[in-house]
């Protein structure tokens, strides 16, 4: 027979009770042989029960310890996660300053560059100096004076205007169309700024 916990407490106090006393022990013993007989076999069926209904409780308990050990292996392990996340959220902050650090100063350095270059731009314009190819090339389909070596047998030098862009320098014909300079049999060496427009009419 299953118990439940009402039905063991039960049972156990009529134990306590039997044993505590002494009337009725006095009573059951002069009970007829035959009724001490089914007395004994409920209370040999109730220790049975009891027993039973303790293994159940021990199985429950080893279960409940069980999965409260998984439970704290689990929380051991999720600190462990929100630890390392941490870290390397930390870590992360740590590059992520670094990189805004080297960046700024970066763009500091090609703000610097970009103004050098501008000044040096201006500074060319106003003096006229040829540059060469080998040293430095106009920003891309940027118009500007070119000094060119013709590749056929005559061989020669012109001047016209001209551009650099992918990878190519293009250079204005007699009519003033843009031509490549490989289909002209020219080789750009050397470029000049524009001039800047007179002022005034």
């Amino acid at each position: 027979m299953e118990l439940n916990r009402e039905q063991a407490i039960d049972i156990l106090e009529r134990f306590d009770f039997f044993q505590g006393q002494r009337a009725g022990r006095e009573l059951w013993n002069s009970k007829p042989f035959d009724v001490q007989e089914q007395d004994i076999a409920k209370f040999s069926q109730d220790v049975a029960s009891l027993k039973n209904y303790i293994k159940e409780l021990t199985k429950e308990n080893e279960a409940i310890s069980e999965r409260y050990a998984i439970q704290v292996v689990t929380a051991i392990e999720l600190d462990k996660q929100v630890q390392r996340l941490t870290e390397e959220n930390e870590s992360t902050k740590h590059k992520y300053k670094e990189f805004e650090s080297s960046a700024k100063q970066e763009v500091a350095k090609l703000t610097a560059e970009n103004v050098k270059l501008t000044e040096e731009n201006e500074r060319l314009r106003a003096t006229g100096e040829w540059i060469s190819v080998e040293d430095r090339l106009p920003d891309n389909y940027r118009a500007v004076l070119v000094v060119a070596k013709g590749t056929s047998i005559s061989g020669g030098k012109l001047r016209a205007i001209g551009s650099y862009g992918g990878g190519c320098w293009s250079m204005a014909d007699a009519d003033g169309t843009m031509r490549l300079t490989k289909y002209m049999q020219y080789i750009v060496t050397h470029w000049m700024e524009l001039p800047k427009v007179p002022k005034g009419d």
